[in-house]
């Protein structure tokens, strides 16, 4: 089994620090949230609760975009539309989080409407199977029905990106390791917000940062894992894509906290990514929280905008980013068409400040 990298230097660091709204809401998931899980364990009962909580952490205003819902491939997605009066082939497959069996519908749907007035874009969101109901690879399942089913609607893949956060990370990767394996078309681009790739939990971050991590305590995420999956098919490559063979994969980029236990899978899953020939960029933040696209509004200058600004947009702006990453520079696998959009296109609440 590979080993992660234990060293944070092999991200790109970004500037800008931590705003001082960021420093309370990690103080108030830190001794409120995280205590809470790691005295009561997080099974789905208390993991809904704890959903109550966060929602409430993240009210704000976006009316910018119109939400509808609607099947795709026989999955509920809801599916928001950016508030212009252009037709857009621009697409976003985004792949919720929350340990494989929690959803905060109305978070993601805020998020999803940033990403789809900054982009022009339609963003889908898929409210595929959860656990402990639906166990693995059910909600895998969704993930690549959704993915199918825009294709055969005429979605452009050149046009098309996929993103997911923390599970939603999981599933993304996922999706396009069994995508290729179908010989499907494959997206433009990959961006993962801290991804879960390692059911197996195998990186030193797991333990040196488990007391500095402001959301997830350890045995919550051994238990997550144990009811998503059984324990002899924590390896797959299907649960722990990080695992896997990324042979022929668009190109990638990981953005994830300094302080987060999931650092090391996410630098382990970019060096694999380019050791078999694909494209990736590892972005880190200081002392975000795993959910800190729920908390966009807390982030401060560069940072901010690297959260803001998810996509490979380009070929030369892919090859800018490698050029930067002490990683070393992967071969570019597809063709990118997005532009990046420029700093005043987004709304005032996601702008730099520096």
């Amino acid at each position: 089994m590979t080993k992660p990298c234990a060293t944070t230097s092999a991200a790109l660091m970004m500037p800008g620090g931590i705003s001082r709204r960021a420093v309370a809401v990690n103080f108030f998931m830190r001794h409120v949230l995280k205590r809470h899980v790691a005295r009561h364990g997080l099974n789905a009962k208390s993991a809904r609760k704890v959903v109550r909580w966060v929602e409430l952490l993240t009210l704000e205003l976006t009316n910018f975009a119109a939400v509808h819902r609607k099947p795709i491939g026989g999955v509920p997605c809801d599916v928001v539309h950016p508030p212009t009066l252009q037709p857009t082939a621009r697409v976003v497959l985004y792949l919720h989080g929350g340990g494989f069996f929690i959803h905060l519908p109305n978070s993601y749907q805020r998020f999803a409407k940033r990403i789809a007035k900054a982009y022009a874009a339609t963003v889908y969101l898929p409210d595929y199977r959860l656990a402990p109901e639906h166990r693995f690879p059910n909600g895998a399942d969704d993930c690549l029905a959704v993915y199918r089913a825009l294709l055969a609607d005429g979605c452009d893949p050149r046009m098309m990106s996929v993103m997911g956060d923390s599970a939603g990370g999981n599933l993304a990767l996922v999706t396009m390791l069994r995508a290729r394996d179908e010989g499907l078309p494959l997206p433009a681009c990959v961006t993962l917000l801290s991804p879960g790739t390692d059911l197996t939990f195998s990186g030193d971050s797991f333990v040196t940062n488990a007391g500095a991590d402001a959301m997830i305590p350890m045995n919550a995420l051994h238990e997550v894992s144990r009811q998503y999956v059984d324990e002899e098919n924590k390896t797959h490559p299907h649960a722990s894509p990080m695992l896997g063979d990324f042979t022929g994969l668009p190109p990638l980029k990981i953005v994830v906290g300094s302080t987060e236990v999931l650092l090391d899978s996410s630098l382990t899953t970019a060096q694999r990514y380019r050791a078999a020939g694909g494209s990736a960029v590892v972005r880190s933040g200081t002392k975000c929280p795993t959910y800190f696209r729920c908390f966009i509004s807390c982030q401060k200058g560069a940072w901010r905008c690297s959260i803001c600004w998810l996509f490979l947009t380009s070929t030369q702006h892919q090859q800018r980013e490698e050029a930067q990453s002490p990683l070393g520079v992967g071969r570019q696998t597809s063709a990118l068409v997005w532009c990046a959009p420029p700093p005043d296109s987004l709304s005032a609440t996601i702008r730099s400040s520096a």
